[in-house]
């Protein structure tokens, strides 16, 4: 009976034990992107670290003690309040095998008030191996090819599956600059232009909602 009872205590406390682990070890599921996608709000696929110090690089991310730090995110949308804190967000990208490879995505944040957001993306020649992509109003590059209100990036067809893309966004908060809320969307490139014709036609179609063939 006594031994029953400790096989018992035992197995409470494994559980429990199980329940205070950490949750940033695990990370979000990833983004999963099959034949028929089109949109997706990735907010709860999504990790998020807060850099308090505002100087971190994607090296200093990369590292064993600040991957530990992201944390999954949980809702669909960010809300951040005002703060200085330079935000991180990190994500993956599962495709499925039935996957049109030739069809382009693109990753849209729905703010316009961010002076500085960079894109980090693999590029396939390594774990640690880094394409980084400047958007922001106060950012350019040759890889920002889309002219749109809001930061966009091309993301490469051939992009390797399963391994974290990094967001970075500096809000530079001043008295000029919004609080940090926004959406973060994942889109079929192709329906992505016909969202821009929508807005651009001033057609009564709300922005990121399912479109018409």
């Amino acid at each position: 009976m006594t031994r029953c009872i400790k096989n018992i205590n035992r197995a409470v406390l494994f559980f429990f034990l199980i329940i205070l682990l950490p949750v940033s070890g695990f990370g979000a599921e990833p983004v999963h992107v099959g034949s028929d996608f089109i949109i997706s709000q990735i907010g709860k696929q999504t990790d998020v670290f807060m850099d308090s110090s505002q100087n971190l690089s994607l090296f200093d991310i990369l590292s064993e003690p600040d991957q530990q730090r992201f944390k999954p995110h949980q809702t669909t949308g960010f809300n951040f309040g005002m703060t200085s804190d330079v935000i991180w967000l990190r994500f993956k990208i599962a495709f499925s095998k039935t996957r049109d490879k030739n069809k382009k995505l693109v990753l849209v944040l729905d703010k316009t008030t961010y002076p500085i957001v960079d894109l980090y993306m693999p590029d396939g020649q390594g774990a640690a191996s880094y394409k980084k992509i400047l958007n922001g109003y106060l950012r350019s590059s040759p890889n920002h090819t889309w002219e749109y209100r809001y930061p966009v990036f091309n993301l490469a067809s051939n992009m390797p599956e399963n391994q974290y893309l990094f967001l970075r966004i500096d809000p530079k908060i001043s008295i000029n600059h919004s609080s940090s809320n926004f959406l973060l969307f994942l889109v079929d490139a192709d329906s992505f232009r016909k969202i821009t014709w929508f807005e651009i036609s001033f057609l009564p179609e709300p922005v990121f909602s399912p479109l018409p063939d």
